[in-house]
């Protein structure tokens, strides 16, 4: 014979991160190449220097650190023979934990200087900055903990019930880094994207508690 009791069972929250990743580093090689050089025909150009190759995108940001999961709750089995005064069951699984920002692009690489000059051609021109890398994909918010059901079985008394399940609920991801500076040239490359939205994590799924095989409201 049981007269009342307390059973509690509780998940752990997973892990949240709020630091972001560090930022990239510029290009490597820092330069794009360079331009052939111009060619004298006699007394005059004949072949004009040609301009410097255009700077590369710089690198992505790198990702954001994840939220973890939370963890579920096993199921709760609680069988005896009789059951009398109150009896209360608690359960909650651990929320996911929030992701972190993601991490700032590189910088473009810079633009390949012009080809030399000569007696009677002028140096070429500089390319173009490459664009700054996109920014990394903020963190994925973990998911919430699913929760296991909860089994009371009886056979004789009058018992009360206070039961409480809470869901539990999905961390929130984070925002994209910021785009890297564009490449030194002629133009200056571009900034680079943000980055991407972390993923939304799932909340978890919610139990039941079935007294003598009914489902309790």
């Amino acid at each position: 014979m049981a007269n009342g009791a307390t059973i509690k069972y509780y998940g752990t929250d997973g892990p949240s991160y709020t630091k972001a990743p560090p930022d990239q580093p510029g290009y490597s090689p820092a330069q794009a190449g360079k331009g052939s050089a111009g060619k004298d025909s006699g007394k005059s150009c004949g072949t004009a220097a040609g301009p410097g190759d255009d700077g590369a995108t710089g690198y992505q940001g790198q990702a954001g650190t994840s939220g973890g999961d939370g963890s579920s709750t096993d199921p709760i089995t609680f069988t005896v023979s009789e059951m009398n005064g109150n009896y209360i069951f608690l359960s909650k699984p651990g929320n996911g934990g929030d992701g972190a920002p993601g991490g700032k692009g590189g910088q473009g690489q810079e633009g390949g200087p012009g080809g030399d000059s000569s007696s009677y051609c002028s140096a070429g021109k500089q390319g173009k900055g490459g664009r700054g890398g996109k920014g990394g994909t903020g963190g994925a918010g973990g998911n919430g903990g699913n929760m296991g059901n909860v089994y009371v079985n009886y056979n004789t008394g009058n018992p009360t019930f206070e039961i409480t399940l809470t869901s539990s609920v999905a961390g929130h991801s984070n925002y994209g880094g910021q785009g890297g500076p564009g490449g030194i040239g002629d133009p200056n490359g571009e900034q680079g994207a943000l980055g991407d939205q972390g993923a939304t994590g799932k909340n978890g799924n919610a139990g039941q508690c079935y007294i003598n095989g009914k489902p309790h409201s």
